[in-house]
């Protein structure tokens, strides 16, 4: 029998490179369902210094944390392994995103020149 985690991760959409916005629209709502997209979409604020904290800032501190790492071993189980390598040096969930948006996602102009790109190998 599946543990939980087994069964939880296999739930994970798995991006390959095709088809991102599919995934993306998939991943994120396994994201908001675990309470995860928050720290993906807006991140959180890293201290330079964390003695000046109180008691309270540093436990929220580590909430976050635990979130980001959360939310970023999602985004990691869920793309293949040549995806994983260009977001294996990300430190923070939002940062994985915005590597995968960049790439796969991009602007009007990204995509305008891959499409004319396409367009001229055809």
């Amino acid at each position: 029998m599946a543990s939980n985690s087994d069964s939880q991760s296999s739930l994970i959409p798995i991006f390959d490179g095709d088809d991102y916005d599919y995934w993306k629209i998939k991943i994120r709502t396994v994201l908001r369902a675990e309470g995860l997209w928050n720290i993906v979409e807006k991140g959180f604020a890293e201290p330079e210094d964390e003695a000046d904290l109180s008691e309270a800032e540093l436990k929220k501190l580590e909430s976050s944390r635990c979130q980001d790492a959360r939310a970023l071993s999602k985004l990691q189980m869920g793309v293949t392994k040549p995806i994983f390598t260009r977001i294996s040096t990300a430190s923070t969930a939002k940062e994985a995103w915005e590597i995968l948006e960049g790439e796969f996602h991009g602007d009007e102009k990204v995509r305008s020149i891959n499409l004319q790109s396409l367009k001229k190998d055809f």
